[in-house]
């Protein structure tokens, strides 16, 4: 049996096959969106490793003058995390002009691992409003104990080569103070100054590096430690010395003013 095709069906076919080739089917856009809102932090950042911040590996200072640890960290988007508190160690009375360098900063279930002793700050305000760190020092060093020479007239605290360190860009880095020598009446020195546009996000500042020496503590004992080469103490020779301990406060302040 032959088959057949209509009339209709051949036309179609013709007019299809003669369409200008510069014909194309007709497209349409519609447009949707994405978005996402962010507002000030209040989620405690964790304390980073100042040599190599990174939130999400958080570290466990542990506080030499403290065995409960350290203080908390103050509340707010713009806070100061984590300051380390100074221990300079054992040592003999001496009746010459001493320098004595702070012990490195240790951590919790890290055995051996040690850093420069440093401050954290976070500014997680989302306004790049800008912020200024300070420290003041709350009287001299003073006996912990009743003796006859009850303060360290004339020691003083330096903080020298800082490093800041964060994983943040770099185009928005504060400015660390270098050669900072605290008052021991209390007056105010600023340590890291961060103007408007820069130190959002968390960042560490640390002073000097670890290095070992060789010390003679109070029982004459030689031994070599590992010290802080950026926090130091000087003590004149002049100065009377009890052989007990001697303690000082140390105040942290951030302030969401920028100072220049």
């Amino acid at each position: 049996m032959k088959k057949s095709f209509s009339f209709f069906s051949t036309a179609s076919l013709f007019f299809l096959f003669i369409l200008p080739a510069n014909v194309t089917a007709a497209v349409q856009n519609y447009d949707s969106h994405a978005s996402i809102e962010f507002r000030s932090g209040s989620e405690f950042p964790g304390i980073v490793d100042p040599e190599k911040p990174d939130p999400n590996h958080p570290v466990y200072p542990e506080d030499p003058t403290n065995p409960n640890g350290p203080e908390q960290g103050t509340k707010g988007p713009l806070s100061i995390d984590f300051a380390s508190s100074f221990d300079f160690g054992n040592h003999e009375i001496s009746n010459k002009d001493q320098s004595y360098f702070a012990r490195p900063q240790t951590y919790k279930g890290k055995d051996g691992n040690v850093t420069p002793n440093y401050v954290q700050i976070t500014d997680d305000r989302g306004t790049g409003g800008g912020w200024v760190l300070k420290i003041k020092q709350k009287g001299q060093f003073t006996a912990t104990e009743k003796v006859e020479y009850e303060t360290l007239d004339g020691a003083e605290i330096l903080l020298t080569h800082p490093k800041l360190e964060s994983n943040s860009i770099e185009q928005r880095k504060p400015v660390p103070v270098d050669n900072i020598r605290l008052d021991p009446n209390g007056a105010e020195s600023i340590i890291v100054a961060a103007q408007n546009g820069t130190g959002m996000g968390t960042w560490a500042d640390h002073w000097g590096e670890i290095r070992e020496t060789t010390e003679t503590d109070s029982h004459r004992r030689t031994q070599v430690v590992s010290i802080n080469d950026g926090v130091i103490l000087e003590i004149p020779g002049t100065t009377p010395k009890s052989a007990v301990t001697y303690r000082t406060e140390l105040v942290w302040t951030i302030a969401d003013i920028p100072e220049t």
